[in-house]
């Protein structure tokens, strides 16, 4: 017969008093700072989490909130206790059959909950965003003092950067009456979905691994597994999974809140799990560990002892590098502080069992993992060496001289998927069309297919974020770019090894193959280099005997794009189809403008304007010479380009009007004509440049006003076009309307006086506007650009404090004095 229940006592007058009151303080105060950042939406708590909604309250310090949400069908909360307080004190009064459903710890432990609670004191945690980052919303129930004030300025402080977007209060009640407020706010997402998962408390590690075995999941520990499944306090689990047994994993570490970390890995790194955006080993060694795995004591898959030696010597060199605390020669001390892990003890006691004589240096492994077949593809090691010192110096040594001269070229290879949809022309011609030249385009024999699958991408050609397989590769296209252009610092952040912005028009691409596929069909078709070294790599193994060949065709290619007179200034923007260059030119100055090889036909037009209008239309400038890739024309000292937020004058508007005039009676457009290919004088008279797209009409239209630089190019037109983007019409509208205040009609027929007031009108009303959001654009640019520099000054600082020190006192450090009974520690020695 089971115990009676005993009865809840009933709290006194004076209690019920103090919980109303504080519950009315509580209310206000989250109403109050929720206004106070324009956030009037009130909310049920329970319509913000649905049932399946993982929650984290961290300062539980009562079991009221995990008691309302399970009597609501929310089962999937975890209370966090302060370690200061302890769980079995008052802390832990009243918790019953939830006794499982807190932990102790101190702070916010990371979790992969989706509504973090902060009660009370712990809103202080709001101040510092890597606290609660990785959660979707954040509640906080305000409790009067210092930490209420620190919960106010981090909010403010994250939703100026925009991290966090307070949406208002949520409020939730018993049928008792007791209830609570919370200030609810939304969390910017992560850019990208790291590798970290957590394993419950509530289920545990022996219940983890349980669970997987129960699921049928391929997977296996990769180390620190000794232990298992006892997990030390600050230590995770990396965890290796099949590609199809991930999605079983996944559901097992979701079902609830979890603080316990995994580092979760799949073989061809699928989206979540991959490093440093690819599979974390080459997947042929990742399948080869998996179907080699042992099973320890515990009975946890982990690797064979062999695999484990191996496994953990790539981790050591190529993911950490010095910071594994690895000598990079044997007899010189680690370049890094004290690493995570005895990565050389652990080593040499592995390679001991093993029977493998290494010497434990980076070096010597290396080629070591190199001869045992465990050393990445090239292409793999150029990207880990973005965040590994020792393999940049390694690869830098490595780099051959002959590759001067190489600079510039760009191997992109087409999948099957691409090859099948007969898509491989298109890719070249956008190719051209960004300004690259095409030296080869081939389909790959089966020999070339072998080699390129084996040695790029790391051997992954997965899926990757995609709904689908592009397949192996099909086919190469080997390009040139004469005028490569620096990466800025967003493009070096998002791929580290890049050498040349135009490369990212691969991402353009794929998006265009894509467009004619239905969603869930939709694949990357293109992969190419990042670095013409790299590229280089690629294209030894795609058309080994045309490397010579290709070589001679880029010398050539450059003799003639050279410019042979002094240059003085460049003033290039893009370069698709030219360089523009300030040269000395017979005793004074002159612009040149050198086009790309393939690029005849914009040069002759170039050419054709000039000689043409030069002396006929003051604002074409004449032309001086015209030779084998190039035109000179005159330099003007005194021309500007317009205020790009303001409004041109319009007298120089005029101007461009009359040009316009005269090209359509000689029966010309201007195609391109935009205020980018606009100069102004210091009298404000225009100057028009850029006449590469010069177009000789067929049948030239009835009206001025519908020639093609005021209405637009026609649906039929089959000439070349500007890269323009969605505005493939172009036009007034378009291009110019909102540069000169006045529309098409106004601009043609109105008197100028009208047309005067009606521009300083429009300057009026829209012009502060327009000034006021690129001057945010700009303040936003440079807040971000100042944090980047923060937290850099606050790598480096925490670099050089835990860097080793300079060489006169390293032998101090290296063969410091013992302390009073402490035993000395040599290093490893080779094994």
């Amino acid at each position: 017969m089971r115990a009676a229940r005993p009865a809840r006592r009933r709290p006194s007058g004076r209690a019920r008093a103090f919980r109303r009151a504080s519950a009315l303080v509580e209310a206000a105060t989250a109403r109050l700072v929720a206004l106070a950042f324009g956030a009037t939406s009130r909310h049920e708590l329970l319509a913000v989490c649905p049932p399946e909604t993982r929650i984290l309250e961290v300062g539980a310090g009562s079991p009221w909130l995990a008691r309302f949400l399970r009597s609501h069908g929310r089962t999937r909360y975890l209370g966090v206790v302060p370690r200061d307080r302890g769980a079995d004190g008052a802390h832990g009064v009243g918790w019953g059959e939830l006794r499982h459903r807190r932990i102790v710890a101190a702070g916010v432990p990371r979790s992969n909950a989706e509504l973090l609670v902060l009660t009370g004191p712990a809103g202080r945690h709001l101040w510092r965003f890597s606290d609660f980052w990785w959660a979707e919303r954040v509640a906080w129930t305000p409790a009067p003092g210092w930490s209420a004030i620190v919960a106010v300025l981090g909010l403010l402080r994250h939703v100026l950067a925009g991290r966090v977007h307070v949406q208002g209060v949520a409020r939730a009640r018993d049928d008792d009456g007791r209830g609570r407020t919370f200030l609810l706010a939304r969390v910017r997402p992560p850019a990208t979905v790291p590798a970290r998962r957590y394993v419950s408390p509530v289920l545990g590690v022996r219940g983890f691994f349980d669970a997987l075995e129960a699921a049928g999941a391929r997977y296996c520990v990769l180390r620190w597994f000794e232990t298992l499944p006892e997990v030390e306090a600050g230590e995770d689990l990396d965890l290796l999974v099949d590609d199809a047994s991930l999605e079983a994993v996944e559901r097992i570490l979701a079902a609830e809140p979890g603080t316990i970390p995994v580092d979760l890995y799949s073989v061809s790194g699928l989206p979540g799990t991959a490093h440093q955006e690819m599979a974390y080993y080459p997947p042929v060694l990742a399948r080869r560990l998996l179907e080699r795995a042992v099973r320890t004591d515990a009975g946890i898959r982990a690797p064979s002892a062999e695999d484990h030696f191996h496994s953990l010597a790539y981790h050591a060199i190529y993911h950490k590098g010095e910071r594994s605390g690895i000598p990079r020669r044997a007899g010189e001390p680690p370049a890094a502080g004290a690493p995570e892990h005895d990565y050389a003890g652990a080593l040499a006691r592995l390679a001991r069992a093993c029977g493998v004589d290494v010497e434990l240096s980076l070096d010597a492994l290396d080629a070591h993992l190199a001869a045992a077949g465990w050393r990445p593809p090239d292409d793999m090691l150029v990207r880990l060496a973005a965040r590994n010192g020792w393999l940049r110096r390694r690869l830098t040594e490595t780099v051959p001289a002959a590759l001067d001269g190489w600079e510039g070229l760009a191997v992109f290879f087409i999948r099957e998927r691409a090859v099948a949809l007969g898509l491989e022309d298109r890719v070249a011609g956008r190719l051209r069309a960004e300004g690259f030249h095409v030296l080869r385009q081939r389909r790959l024999d089966a020999d070339a297919a072998r080699r390129v699958r084996a040695g790029v991408r790391g051997g992954n050609w997965e899926r990757g974020p995609w709904p689908a397989s592009g397949g192996g590769p099909a086919a190469v296209v080997v390009a040139l770019d004469l005028l490569p252009i620096e990466p800025d610092a967003a493009q070096r952040r998002r791929s580290p090894a890049l050498d040349n912005a135009r490369v990212r028009v691969k991402e353009e691409i794929r998006g265009a193959l894509n467009e004619a596929l239905p969603p869930a069909e939709r694949c990357n078709m293109l992969h190419s280099s990042d670095h013409h070294v790299e590229a280089l790599r690629y294209l030894e193994m795609a058309l080994p005997e045309e490397v010579d060949a290709i070589r001679q065709e880029i010398s050539a290619l450059r003799e003639r794009f050279r410019t042979r007179e002094p240059v003085r200034a460049t003033l290039t923007r893009i370069g698709r189809r030219a360089k523009v260059e300030v040269i000395e030119y017979r005793g004074g100055l002159a612009v040149k403008k050198t086009f790309r090889p393939g690029c005849e036909r914009f040069l002759e037009r170039e050419a054709l304007a000039m000689r043409t209008f030069g002396g006929v239309v003051p604002e074409v400038p004449p032309l001086l010479e015209a030779g084998d890739g190039y035109v000179v024309y005159p330099f003007y000292d005194d021309a500007r380009t317009p205020d790009p937020d303001g409004l041109l004058p319009l007298a120089a508007v005029r101007g461009v009007l009359r040009a316009v005039r005269t090209f359509y009676d000689h029966g010309y457009a201007l195609v391109d004509l935009t205020p980018a290919n606009l100069l102004l004088d210091r009298r404000g008279a225009p100057r028009l440049v850029d006449f590469e797209f010069l177009h000789r009409y067929r049948e030239r239209p009835p009206t001025f006003e519908q020639c093609y630089e005021l209405a637009g190019l026609p649906d039929d037109f089959d000439g070349d076009r500007p890269d323009w983007g969605a505005t493939a019409r172009g036009g007034y509208d378009v291009f110019w309307k909102h540069r000169v205040g006045l529309d098409l009609h106004s601009l043609l027929h109105d008197p100028p006086w009208l047309q005067q007031a009606k521009q300083w009108r429009y300057r009026a009303l829209h012009v502060p506007a327009r000034r006021l959001r690129a001057a945010r654009a700009r303040g936003r640019g440079q807040l971000l650009a100042l944090a980047r520099r923060a937290r850099g000054a606050g790598r480096t600082i925490r670099r050089i404090l835990s860097r080793r020190p300079p060489a006169w006192t390293r032998e101090w450090h290296v063969n410091p004095p013992t302390r009073p009974g402490a035993a000395r520690t040599d290093p490893p020695a080779a094994v």
